[in-house]
């Protein structure tokens, strides 16, 4: 079938590709088109380099496929969330709960990657704990290449069960397609900035916004396409290239850093940040893995509820204190009372004794 019109191609677990097949793909991809390839239960190591490799020997791909792990029970394969590179674009936009997830589903089976040192380097995305890449993305010629280690079906785990599984697919596919690569884009302060463009922009001019200031470009036709040469920014911010109306393409975004040296950072204590900032405390996270944990225990705050029982208990003491003092100046009043009226005189007390003697005779 015809490439023209596709943007990525999707090589879920098939076994071989044929010399024909292979030399269209890889056509494709120079062009500018997005490959991803993903491994199956069928996949295997000849295979794998039987399909990828061209006539003269080399292989494009940015990984060798070294072989399927045999599935064995009791036997599991997770992703290390310290290993994702969050500055990747394919993880841009994704929620932590979300990676969470993906880093917690099993896989009962995984391709077992190695990396390709006759190919362009490879950006490993993510890998698995036993440090096999798990998503390995690479440039081919004007397109991109996304090699995957694990398999999308059921048979090697539940992921296409999970709400993130569609979400990873898409941001996969997108950044294969191209559309995610201007957020990807960082250059150095005073070096030019080069943005491909995989259209034909015709006549099209692209508005260019520094962080000090704006211009004009116009593309330039190279070799293999249609190229914006960007003079060099001498500030660290972002340049925004958009194009003008009737331009017909979507804005890219390239930031620009700081030299190394003025970035370079030295490690510091938790106790050193929390002063330097002036908070009273900080924590030191150490392994990503224990994000989530920090920070629910930072939203959560100071648990009172023993402080609370505590002063409840105060306040009864208190109390306590307070009534026996008053009861004993009650008492004590009500003495002085007495000892100011004296002791009954005899004539009181006769009397006293002769109006119970009358009562006792009339009963």
């Amino acid at each position: 079938s015809s490439l023209g019109d596709a943007d990525v191609v999707f090589l879920a677990g098939v076994p071989q590709l044929s010399p024909t097949v292979r030399d269209r793909l890889f056509a494709f991809v120079r062009a500018g088109g997005g490959l991803i390839v993903v491994p199956g239960p069928k996949s295997s190591e000849g295979d794998f380099t039987r399909s990828f490799t061209l006539p003269g020997g080399a292989m494009p791909l940015p990984v060798f496929m070294k072989g399927i792990t045999p599935q064995r029970e009791g036997r599991q394969y997770f992703l290390n969330f310290s290993s994702l590179s969050l500055l990747h674009p394919l993880w841009a936009g994704i929620p932590e709960r979300a990676l969470q997830v993906l880093c917690n589903e099993p896989f009962s089976a995984v391709a077992h990657l190695e990396e390709n040192p006759s190919a362009s380097a490879g950006d490993v995305a993510a890998a698995f704990e036993n440090g096999w890449p798990a998503i390995v993305s690479a440039s081919v010629g004007m397109g991109n290449v996304v090699v995957l280690g694990f398999s999308l079906s059921r048979r090697w785990s539940s992921l296409p069960l999970k709400p993130v599984f569609p979400l990873l697919c898409h941001r996969i596919a997108r950044f294969a397609a191209g559309t995610l690569a201007g957020l990807r884009k960082t250059v150095e302060v005073g070096k030019p900035v080069t943005i491909f463009l995989k259209k034909r922009p015709g006549d099209a001019r692209f508005k260019v916004d520094y962080p000090s200031g704006t211009v004009e470009l116009t593309p330039v036709l190279g070799e293999d396409g249609f190229y914006l040469n960007a003079p060099p920014s001498p500030d660290p911010g972002f340049i925004f290239f958009h194009p003008l109306p009737a331009a017909g393409f979507d804005g890219y975004l390239t930031a620009v850093n700081p030299p190394p040296a003025e970035s370079e950072l030295s490690f510091l204590e938790a106790d050193e940040i929390a002063s330097a900032v002036g908070i009273p405390s900080a924590f030191h996270v150490g392994d990503p893995g224990r994000l989530a944990e920090v920070r629910t225990r930072l939203k959560s705050g100071v648990p009172i509820g023993g402080w609370f029982f505590l002063l409840a208990l105060l306040v009864l003491a208190a109390e306590s204190i307070l009534a026996n003092d008053v009861a004993a100046r009650i008492m004590a009043g009500r003495k002085a009372e007495a000892s100011t009226l004296g002791p009954l005189s005899r004539k009181a007390i006769m009397s006293l004794r002769r109006r119970r003697k009358r009562r006792k005779e009339a009963v």
